[in-house]
């Protein structure tokens, strides 16, 4: 199972590498030319506003005013309809994307204080799923993204077998590299991509015939999936949000996970293949 992995990893990492040569966004038609926008944005890109003076004349004298041109927003139609430029200009070099998760893991190599039964019979229906909570550091270039990403979960199911009464606890905590696809178009309405590194678990179990407490040696994951901007729900809210908090894109995404087992064959297994879904949000 290890070495194919490896091979559907190197697969994937060579598609996401190569890809986006052929199909990165080039639609900036409606803006006009990409070069003159660049020159036109470029000189304010990390600034909040630019001033500009204007002159009226009113009844013979000039009144002087101020205005602050939003950062990243220019009118793009005769009557004054205000749009952000497109993505890949006007986001930093650096920037990070915080998200919540819940996932249909089910933990199904486990053993009861290594008792060998298989744990469907004792934890037949999780009482509560996988959730987490992820951070990722990333590195924007122009046809990708590549960062950091760290991940907390808890999980949790009780056992409904008449006089067994146990409850396992479980919390992994990953740290991992990705690699993301987030300028296919103009906007990244759909962001595929791709994460994998480490992950340690804390777990606990208590019951009528068991105690048993610890944290696993080092074991492998990986994972892929979608995610699927929603600032098209409301343009106004996303722009005010860009303007006053920094968030570049709210996403939801629904992602493919596999774990394996510990290094340590003496570790409790909670290897799984499983599906998860949540939100994303980047500043």
């Amino acid at each position: 199972m290890g070495i194919y992995l490896y091979k559907i990893i190197i697969a994937l990492l060579t598609v996401f590498l190569t890809l986006p040569l052929s199909f990165a966004a080039d639609d900036f038609d409606e803006f006009g030319d990409e070069e003159a926008l660049e020159k036109l944005v470029k000189p304010k890109r990390n600034e909040v506003g630019v001033l500009r003076k204007v002159e009226k004349v009113n009844n013979g004298n000039k009144d002087n005013k101020v205005i602050v041109e939003p950062r990243n927003i220019i009118p793009v139609t005769s009557a004054g309809k205000m749009e952000m430029v497109p993505y890949r200009m006007r986001r930093k070099k650096w920037g990070q994307v915080w998200g919540v998760s819940y996932g249909l893991y089910n933990p199904s190599e486990y053993k009861i204080d290594q008792v060998p039964a298989d744990f469907s019979e004792f934890y037949p229906v999780p009482s509560l799923g996988l959730l987490s909570i992820e951070a990722t550091f990333k590195r924007n270039f122009d046809y990708l993204t590549m960062g950091i990403i760290g991940s907390a979960g808890y999980f949790k199911t009780e056992s409904d077998v008449p006089g067994f009464g146990a409850e396992l606890m479980i919390v992994p905590l990953k740290l991992g590299f990705i690699f993301e696809l987030d300028t296919l178009w103009k906007e990244p309405w759909v962001v595929p991509y791709i994460h994998g590194g480490i992950y340690s678990t804390y777990y606990k179990e208590e019951g009528n015939f068991t105690t048993l407490e610890g944290t696993t040696l080092l074991a492998f994951y990986a994972s892929g999936g979608l995610m699927f901007q929603i600032d098209w729900l409301d343009d106004s809210a996303a722009r005010e949000g860009y303007q006053s908090s920094g968030i570049e894109n709210t996403f939801v995404f629904i992602e493919a996970n596999y774990m394996t087992n510990s290094l340590d064959e003496k570790d409790p297994g909670f290897a799984a293949l499983y599906a998860s879904a949540g939100m994303k949000v980047e500043f």
